[in-house]
């Protein structure tokens, strides 16, 4: 996943979008994460919290789409990434 220099920040989360429009996916990568240290310590519930958090802002603002796939730096990943699918 390439950050670049956003890897370093330490306040909000820093994330970057790459869409997948012959997939219609969309791909969120957070280089940063203002609970990164907590994370670490209990990923279920902290990355558990961001993703329902996610999937409420989904429900309101795009209520067919769905995360198919994350990834989570405290669970051993390279970054904490949500892959959005939108229905077609």
């Amino acid at each position: 996943w390439a950050c670049g220099w956003f890897g370093s920040i330490r306040f909000g989360f820093s994330a970057e979008t790459t869409d997948g429009a012959a997939t219609q996916t969309t791909t969120i990568t957070a280089c940063s994460c203002p609970f990164e240290e907590m994370a670490f310590h209990d990923p279920a519930r902290v990355c558990g919290l961001d993703r329902s958090i996610w999937r409420g802002v989904l429900s309101v603002y795009a209520p067919g789409a769905t995360i198919a796939a994350t990834t989570t730096r405290a669970g051993g990943d390279e970054a904490c990434v949500a892959e959005v699918v939108t229905p077609g």
